[in-house]
């Protein structure tokens, strides 16, 4: 009897130590088919976006090679530069404007007030196209980034008008403002430049560099999920100001019945500057028809500096403005302050360049 109960028992146990051993491996089965069907999840939803980035890549590829996408949003603070080379492409590639001349102004805010693009191009019976691309706040170093970079790559200006800033151009006095444009993502784009990056601005640096989903992110906020406040603001204001690049201002001086007072201006020569300068002068003329560097007028003041001279005499005088002390610009009907013309202003600052490119040049 005894017997039969130990046997009974055994196999009681027997099928207890199998019935676990059964449903541990059971649950380890389920538990291993999970984790399979997870990494199968996670390498299938991997590969998708690989592929959906890699697509997205390509198509901004595509677009950019098409010129539907031209410059990036990333300069900083700056977004009326990034909008004035779009709007300024935009134009240039109408079809109505195909077989005209292009003409680009370059400089600062003084050519941005004192030049009026579509004035120009009625002195010369539309056969130009031509839009203000001068830049408030900024100098040589600038202008040979832009003109070198983008301006003539992009643009394919056949004429560059530029209004270099005197003295500051020469000196140090724009070369913080130059430096902090020339450090924003777009200018490191271009110069390759990686100075004073930490290992995060390195890293955002490579990437806004190989992906152009992530270069161009700003431009498809614009045109999709819209700008913020600040941005739209200054969109807004950028339409509402300008026309074609050009600053038009209708405010005139108070009167102060004052002549030209000439300075004796004193300062170290910026040879790096100078060299820039010449090095764009040289670019220009490798890559354009024609060319006119302008030395523009001031209200009140005519300067007086044997190394400005020196410097402007190295130009060609066919292609050369000396406005500097002009006296048909005495008159504060003209200026809207002392160093920027209203639009009235514009209209013989404009003629002036005008005059000097039609007996220079001939506009076919």
């Amino acid at each position: 009897m005894w017997k039969r109960y130990l046997y009974t028992r055994v196999i009681d146990l027997d099928l207890n130590y199998i019935g676990k051993i059964y449903t541990k491996k059971k649950q380890q089965i389920k538990k291993n088919n999970l984790l399979k069907r997870l990494k199968t999840t996670f390498k299938s939803g991997f590969i998708v976006s690989i592929i959906i980035l890699t697509a997205i890549e390509m198509y901004m590829w595509y677009l950019e090679s098409n010129g539907y996408l031209v410059e990036p949003y990333e300069y900083g603070t700056r977004l009326d530069i990034s909008f004035k080379i779009n709007e300024c492409y935009e134009l240039f590639n109408k079809q109505e404007n195909q077989e005209k001349l292009r003409i680009v102004i370059i400089g600062d805010s003084r050519a941005e007030t004192g030049v009026d693009p579509k004035l120009l191009d009625f002195y010369f019976n539309k056969k130009t196209i031509s839009y203000n691309l001068a830049i408030f706040d900024s100098a040589v170093r600038f202008h040979y980034f832009l003109v070198e970079k983008v301006i003539v790559p992009k643009l394919h200006p056949d004429i560059i008008i530029w209004e270099p800033t005197v003295p500051q151009d020469w000196t140090d006095d724009d070369k913080d403002a130059d430096q902090r444009k020339l450090a924003t993502p777009m200018a490191r784009y271009y110069t390759e430049n990686t100075d004073y990056l930490d290992f995060e601005e390195f890293c955002k640096y490579y990437l806004f560099k190989y992906s152009r989903l992530y270069r161009y992110r700003s431009n498809l906020k614009l045109n999709i999920y819209g700008l913020n406040k600040n941005e739209k603001d200054k969109i807004e204001n950028y339409e509402e100001w300008f026309d074609r690049g050009y600053f038009k201002n209708d405010e005139i001086m108070i009167p102060e019945n004052q002549n030209f007072t000439l300075i004796d201006i004193k300062f170290e020569l910026d040879d790096k500057a100078e060299d820039m300068f010449f090095d764009a002068i040289d670019f220009i003329k490798e890559n354009t028809k024609f060319y006119l560097i302008v030395n523009g007028p001031n209200r009140f003041t005519k300067f007086n500096s044997s190394i400005l001279e020196e410097i402007f005499s190295k130009i060609s005088n066919k292609r050369f403005l000396d406005l500097d002390g002009n006296s048909d610009f005495l008159s504060d009907f003209l200026w809207m302050n002392p160093t920027h013309l209203n639009e009235n202003g514009a209209l013989l600052f404009t003629f002036y360049i005008y005059k000097k490119i039609n007996n220079s040049f001939k506009i076919v």
